[in-house]
C-alpha cells in the first residue's frame, strides 16, 4: 500500500513538474517573442538631422527637394503640396520642423495591454515617461491609416483603419466587436491609437487611379479624384458598419464578400472598401489580406510615414 501511494505521489509531482515546465516554457517564448517585436517596432532615420531652410526658402521645389524634405519630415509630396497651398511660408516652416522632430525622436516604447500575454500594442514615451503623440498630416475621406505597432504571440500584423468624412474614421478592430464609424477624436481607439503608436503611415489612392474610376461603380463621370475617395469612403460608411469580427475572412469564408459582408478584419475592411470598386490593394493577393498588404500595393501615395523607414517603409 505504502508502494502504491509513493508512486501515485511520484506520478503526480511529476505530472505538476511538466505543466509548470511548459507554463515557463511559454512565458520564456512570449518574451523572447515580443523582445524579437519591440526591436523592429520603430525605425529611426539612418541619416542625420539637416536644416530644412535652404529648401523652404526655393519659390518651386525640384524633385530632389521633395525627396530631401520626405526623408528629413515624413511627409509626402502630396501632402506637402497641400501644406504650402493654405500656409505662410512662417508656419509652412514651423510645422515642417515639428514633423521633423517627430520623426527623429527618440523615445521610448511601452506596452499598452490588449490580452494579456498575448497581444499588445506598442506606444511612444518621453524619456520621462510621458505619452507622445506625433503630428499628423490632414487626413481626407478615403484616406487609410495604416501601422504595424499591435503584435500578437511575436506577429506584429498591425491594424488599419479608413478616413471617412467630417472627422470620422472607421474599423474593424478586435474579436467580438463589429467594427464601427467613430471620430478621429476619440482617445485611445481614434486617430491617437495610430499617432501615439511606435509607427504608423497614412495613405491616400492615387490620383491617377482614383479618376479612372469616374464614370463607373455609379461615381459621376466628372468626379474629381477627391470625390471618388469620398464616394468609396461614403460605400464603406453605409454597407461595412456593423460587420462582425473575422479573422478567418479569406480562409473558411469568401475574402470579397461584396456589397454586404458579414464578417470582416481591420485590414479586411479597408481592402473590402476599395475592392467594391474594382480595385485589389492586397499586394501579394492571398487569401488573407493585411495591413503589410496595403502598405506595399502601389495604389497609394504616401501621405506620412513615422516610425518607419521613409524609403522602405514596410
Amino acid at each position: 500500500m505504502k508502494h502504491r501511494t509513493n508512486k501515485r505521489a511520484r506520478i503526480i509531482l511529476s505530472v505538476l513538474a511538466a505543466f509548470f515546465s511548459l507554463i515557463l516554457c511559454c512565458d520564456i517564448f512570449l518574451l523572447i517573442a515580443n523582445g524579437v517585436v519591440d526591436n523592429g517596432a520603430r525605425t529611426l532615420p539612418s541619416y542625420a538631422m539637416e536644416p530644412l531652410s535652404n529648401v523652404l526658402k526655393k519659390e518651386n521645389f525640384s524633385e530632389e527637394d521633395y525627396a530631401f524634405l520626405y526623408r528629413q519630415t515624413g511627409v509626402g509630396r502630396v501632402a506637402l503640396d497641400e501644406m504650402r497651398g493654405t500656409m505662410s511660408a512662417d508656419e509652412l516652416s514651423k510645422k515642417l520642423s515639428e514633423f521633423q522632430a517627430a520623426l527623429f525622436f527618440d523615445g521610448e516604447i511601452r506596452h499598452s495591454v490588449i490580452a494579456e500575454y498575448i497581444c499588445y500594442h506598442d506606444k511612444m514615451y518621453t524619456r520621462s515617461g510621458e505619452e507622445f503623440a506625433a503630428p499628423v498630416v490632414t487626413r481626407k475621406a478615403g484616406d487609410v491609416l495604416l501601422t504595424s505597432s499591435t503584435h500578437t504571440i511575436g506577429w506584429a500584423h498591425g491594424h488599419a483603419a479608413l478616413v471617412l468624412k467630417n472627422n470620422r474614421m472607421m474599423q474593424s478592430a478586435t474579436l467580438g466587436s463589429p467594427s464601427q464609424i467613430l471620430s478621429q477624436d476619440t482617445k485611445v481607439a481614434g486617430l491617437a491609437y495610430f499617432n501615439e503608436s511606435s509607427n504608423f503611415m497614412i495613405l491616400r489612392l492615387k490620383d491617377d487611379v482614383a479618376k479612372s474610376l469616374a464614370g463607373k461603380f455609379g461615381i459621376p463621370a466628372e468626379a474629381s479624384a477627391d470625390e471618388v475617395r469620398a464616394h468609396i469612403a461614403d460605400y464603406a460608411e453605409r454597407h461595412l458598419a456593423g460587420v462582425d469580427y473575422s479573422l478567418t475572412v479569406g480562409v473558411f469564408s469568401p475574402k470579397d464578400q461584396g456589397e454586404q459582408p458579414t464578417g470582416t478584419q481591420c485590414a479586411h475592411l479597408v481592402w473590402q472598401a476599395f475592392k467594391y470598386f474594382g480595385l485589389d490593394i492586397d499586394s501579394d493577393g492571398g487569401l488573407v489580406v493585411s495591413p503589410q498588404d496595403i502598405a506595399r500595393c502601389g495604389l497609394f501615395d504616401v501621405l506620412q510615414v513615422y516610425g518607419f523607414d521613409p524609403e522602405t517603409l514596410w
